[in-house]
């Protein structure tokens, strides 16, 4: 039994074999007794098979290559995208900084021109206590004074509204610039992730 289990495994010309091409497609059964002529009668079918095999892997190559250079096209668009939404990002900046200083400016200027009013009113009141003792021309200025300061309120108000209205139209153009550039951001985020979905 043992000597028959040794031929059966190591002498036995029937035992089968398995080409050593198999693996390139050569699923022919074979045995000891005809294994090396398989081999010398076969050889132009298996070289044929390592042919194919070597010309599906240059297919298989060059469709990655096709698929590699297709993303980095891809990465280079969103790159200069993403220059692009920088170059808006620092411009809004610009903008707001500009606008900034724009508002401080009048607020300084309103400032002054109220400090002026101030100095310009206590003028006119030591004027009227200097003209006391003329009763008619006291009256006189007293109505005059009167009205210049009606009208420097006035003034006063319509500088304050001017201010509010710049104030809300920043805060309006800050928005809506904000929200454009995050609708532009979407936008490109679902064109890139339909186009992966086309690769794939």
């Amino acid at each position: 039994i043992e000597e028959m289990k040794n031929h059966l495994q190591n002498e036995c010309c029937l035992k089968p074999l398995e080409c050593k091409f198999k693996e390139f497609g050569c699923d022919d059964i074979l045995f000891v007794f005809n294994f090396q002529e398989h081999l010398q009668l076969k050889i132009s079918q298996h070289l044929n098979l390592l042919l194919n095999l070597i010309k599906k892997q240059k297919d298989e190559i060059g469709l990655l290559n096709k698929q590699i250079e297709h993303l980095l096209n891809e990465k280079q668009q969103w790159n200069e995208k993403e220059k692009e939404i920088k170059k808006s990002e620092i411009h809004f900046q610009q903008e707001s900084l500009k606008y900034h200083a724009d508002f401080e400016f009048l607020k300084k200027d309103f400032n002054q021109k109220e400090k002026q009013i101030q100095k310009q009113l206590q003028i006119k009141d030591n004027e009227i206590n200097t003209l006391k003792q003329d009763i008619e021309l006291k009256d006189k200025q007293i109505i005059d004074k009167n009205k210049s300061i009606q009208q420097i309120q006035t003034d006063n108000e319509i500088i304050k509204k001017d201010l509010n209205d710049k104030e809300k139209q920043l805060s309006s153009n800050y928005d809506k610039i904000i929200k454009e550039l995050k609708e532009s951001y979407q936008n490109d985020q679902k064109e890139i992730e339909q186009q992966k979905q086309s690769i794939h």
